[in-house]
């Protein structure tokens, strides 16, 4: 701008809304590519933090003899969350989750993410 005003007198008001136009939609485009970039590292993170959980977690052994809980126990070694605590707005509300005797999961997020709120 400090050129166009102090070479005035060699540019038309097209040339400066045309300069104009392209300064913004330059900046316009930069912006997408930041904010691209920003979300690729992001998910590159994810990935990576699946990719440590794989080569991390190591299976439990087979039990040598028959382990015996006690009476409270549940009979059957399912986790049926189906529903979130009334009042609270969760993104798996109506979701059901299912976790059988034996299965292995592994539920990661950000922190705050909401990762123990289905067991609420």
């Amino acid at each position: 701008m400090i050129l166009i005003v102090t070479l005035r007198n060699n540019f038309t008001a097209g040339d400066v809304g045309l300069s104009v136009n392209v300064i913004l939609t330059v900046t316009r485009a930069l912006l997408i590519a930041i904010q691209s970039w920003a979300n690729f590292d992001a998910l590159l993170g994810v990935i990576s933090r699946i990719m440590d959980s794989v080569k991390t977690v190591i299976p439990e052994p087979e039990p040598t003899s028959p382990t015996v809980p006690p009476k409270s126990w549940p009979a059957t070694g399912a986790v049926e969350p189906t529903g979130a605590p009334s009042g609270a707005a969760h993104a798996l509300d109506h979701i059901l989750l299912k976790v059988d005797t034996g299965q292995t999961i592994s539920i990661r997020g950000r922190t705050g993410s909401g990762k123990f709120s289905p067991f609420c």
